[in-house]
């Protein structure tokens, strides 16, 4: 038997996600252990542009452990800052929050497209922030990810989908420049969206400006 003190679990696709101090454990059933195999298969080679490279290795998941247990399950162990945190544990968030997610997502976006890749599944477990220092992870479901993809049209959509959901009963007080966004259709890739999306920060909504989290 394992003991896991954790401060979120969530289930995504028959695996458990528990989200610890300084790790995020995945357990995969036995039936689904190839979906661990390709997880690791599919972020362990990913490169970075090389005037991009500073901390955008933290985006990614860091393996620290794989471990089969006794009932034949897998267990996936990955590294994390102790302050990075699953976006599902948090509720509605202002707009101000979500725009910084947003750039972040679309950054990670961009290192996909980079590598040819497709994640296919950001959502709200899927996605992880560090709160005080405005941080972004992509670290589950890397199962559903594709090789050999020039475009990330499902990605965008998905940054779209996650950052309207986390808006929540905010929504309706959002600045229409981001609801704009939220609704207009993705760019054809990645590179192209996040210009679109840094042309809507400058010139729509006052600028790049770091907004301590308090919610």
């Amino acid at each position: 038997d394992i003991t896991i003190q954790y401060i979120y679990k969530s289930m995504e696709d028959g695996v458990w996600m528990y989200s610890a101090r300084k790790n995020v454990i995945y357990i995969y059933p036995q039936d689904k252990i190839w979906m661990a195999d390709k997880s690791i298969e599919a972020f362990q080679n990913i490169a970075y542009p090389q005037a991009d490279m500073r901390g955008l290795d933290r985006c990614f998941p860091t393996l620290a452990g794989r471990y089969e247990l006794a009932d034949g399950s897998m267990m996936l162990v990955y590294s994390k800052d102790e302050n990075m945190y699953p976006l599902a544990m948090f509720g509605s968030l202002p707009a101000k929050h979500v725009e910084w997610i947003i750039s972040r997502l679309e950054n990670i976006a961009c290192v996909l497209t980079f590598n040819e890749m497709a994640h296919e599944s950001m959502t709200a477990e899927s996605v992880f922030i560090n709160p005080l220092t405005h941080e972004a992870a992509l670290l589950g479901a890397w199962y559903n990810s594709k090789t050999s993809v020039k475009a990330t049209v499902k990605d965008l959509k998905d940054i779209r989908a996650v950052a309207t959901k986390m808006l929540g009963a905010n929504y309706g007080d959002a600045p229409e420049a981001l609801i704009k966004f939220l609704k207009k259709k993705p760019a054809g890739n990645a590179y192209d969206d996040f210009a679109m999306w840094d042309k809507v920060i400058e010139e729509e909504l006052g600028g790049r400006h770091f907004t301590k989290f308090e919610v």
